[in-house]
């Protein structure tokens, strides 16, 4: 079942069963997935950012600031 579905067949489920337990359980799996898939590309960014103030930091030595980056 595909996400979108599968959360109208769940709210559906609030209104004629009061089963809110099951859709706030769907409500904080989503949460926990985006927090999870965001926390990896902050990890990306940084990763790619400290990357680059050494690749700069190299070919570039003496301009090269931290703040910059």
């Amino acid at each position: 079942m595909q996400i979108k579905s599968a959360y109208y067949h769940i709210l559906n489920q609030v209104t004629q069963k009061a089963g809110w337990e099951e859709w706030i359980l769907f409500m904080l799996k989503g949460v926990e997935q985006v927090a999870r898939w965001t926390c990896l590309k902050i990890a990306v960014v940084r990763s790619l950012m400290e990357q680059t103030r050494l690749h700069v930091n190299e070919k570039l030595p003496k301009i090269y600031s931290h703040e910059w980056l």
